[in-house]
């Protein structure tokens, strides 16, 4: 199920309620009235906030760990399990900007800044339950290239991460069973 709210949370309309369980990723408005989140293999999006709301499945190899960021002329850009893929029609069409081809990494969270610069970070798997965050990476051109900006911390990385106010990249991380707090040493 999917809510909505307009008033800061006082009051809550539904916009999906399709019945199934699972999870919905990353909502993102563009600042044209259009919504978009995803789940269950399908990126939803609405033009009229989330009124009547439109989908289309997402055929990609692992569908599933979507997170989403605007790219340029507000292209969309979709990072998951196997890759970074990039629609300028609402995901009727996919282009293909990387290709994942390490088994052991794995889920690309994107995110916009705003100085303009799209970020994606990767985890690596060790087993079923470890990851570490591998690298951030930044996008200068709408996520069409992709540069190294900062390696990892020690740790497991779970993907939780905020961009802060001041410009600097937070990121939680479990050291032996500890979770702990690490600030990037440059602002995005």
């Amino acid at each position: 199920m999917i809510q909505m709210s307009e008033d800061n949370g006082n009051n809550w309309r539904t916009i999906i309620n399709n019945g199934t369980s699972g999870w919905f990723d990353f909502c993102l408005e563009n600042g044209l009235n259009e919504l978009f989140f995803a789940g269950h293999s399908t990126l939803y999006y609405s033009t009229d906030y989330g009124v009547t709301i439109s989908s289309n499945k997402l055929d990609f190899q692992y569908p599933w760990d979507i997170s989403i960021a605007f790219g340029l002329k507000n292209n969309l850009l979709v990072g998951t399990d196997g890759g970074i893929y990039l629609t300028s029609n609402n995901g009727i069409k996919w282009q293909s900007i990387y290709i994942n081809t390490d088994p052991m990494i794995y889920f690309f969270t994107l995110f916009n800044a705003p100085n303009g610069l799209i970020y994606s970070m990767n985890r690596w798997n060790k087993n079923s339950t470890d990851q570490g965050l591998k690298s951030v990476y930044v996008s200068k051109n709408g996520g069409y290239t992709w540069y190294s900006f900062l390696t990892q911390p020690e740790g497991y990385y779970y993907g939780t991460y905020l961009l802060g106010k001041d410009g600097y990249l937070y990121i939680v991380v479990n050291v032996n069973n500890v979770n702990k707090l690490y600030r990037s040493t440059v602002k995005l």
